[in-house]
Formats: structure tokens, sequence, C-alpha cells
């Protein structure tokens, strides 16, 4: 840009003269531009995705059995060991079920979760079948010691 002397009007490099008062500005340099830093450079595309699942996955996870899981561990403080100990490994086989999901494979996954789901529901008809036979010897001790005649008073007659 060419700047008139007489004016300061900026001017385009190729004139002679001021565009706006006239006067000659043939001996005028040019200044150059301002150097402004270069912009930013672009962000680069963003990777597309895979849906999930991907292509040719099943749609769904497949249940896990994690809430008859839990039921079954519930019942088993209660009632007895062994549903206790089969509603932690139904939980943890439905752990593994998840994570082989992320990782792709899901056959594998498929067949751990119907594991988990196969032991938390053996665990918990096992664990209400001893509660409900626990509770059924408690009535049945305590029905037992009410008949039995037993004199359950301290006194003593002189």
């Amino acid at each position: 840009m060419k700047t008139c002397s007489q004016c300061g009007w900026q001017n385009a490099d190729t004139v002679m003269n001021c565009e706006k008062c006239g006067a000659d500005v043939s001996a005028v340099i040019p200044q150059a531009a301002p150097a402004y830093p270069p912009p930013p450079p672009a962000y680069p595309a963003q990777p597309a995705y895979a849906p999930y699942p991907p292509a040719g996955a099943p749609a769904a996870m497949p249940n896990t059995g994690k809430g008859k899981a839990i039921a079954a561990i519930i019942i088993g403080v209660f009632s007895g060991w062994i549903a206790l100990i089969l509603g932690i490994i139904s939980m943890v086989n439905g752990s593994n079920a998840t994570n082989l999901w992320a990782a792709g494979q899901f056959a594998m996954a498929e067949q751990k979760a119907k594991s988990a789901n196969t032991l938390a529901t053996v665990g918990l008809v096992i664990g209400v079948v001893c509660l409900v036979i626990g509770i059924i010897a408690i009535i049945a001790i305590a029905v037992a010691a009410a008949n039995s005649g037993f004199n359950y008073s301290y006194r003593y007659s002189y």
C-alpha cells in the first residue's frame, strides 16, 4: 500500500496519483503489509469410530444375572454357604463376560454370561430352599419346646 504524503490516504501499489486528493504517489515506496503470524494449523480430522457394537456383533450384551447373583449372596449370608459361594462365582463370571464383551470376544462373553446366569439362579434357589428349611426348623424347635411339658419356673416349693 502506498500512503499519500498529503492526505494520508492508503492507495493501491499500482496507482500513480492519490485516489483521494490526486497528489503524485509514484515516488512513494509501497509499505510492506504488517507481518501477522500464520494462522494456526487446522486440527486433524477425527478418526471415524466404529458403531458399538461392531458389525457382525450381537445387538446387545447378554444378561449376566447380576441381580440374581446379588440376591443369592444376600440370601447366602442368612441361609447357607453354598448360595453365598455360587453368588460370588456368578458375579465374577458376569464381570468376566463384561470384559470379554468390551474386548470384542462376543462368543466367549455369551458363554460366560450364560454360566453366570445359571450359577446365580442355582445359588438363589438353593439359598431360598435353605432359608425356608431353616425357618421351618426354628418353628419346629420352638413348638417342640413349648409342648415338652418342661416346667420353666424356678420356684421351689417348701
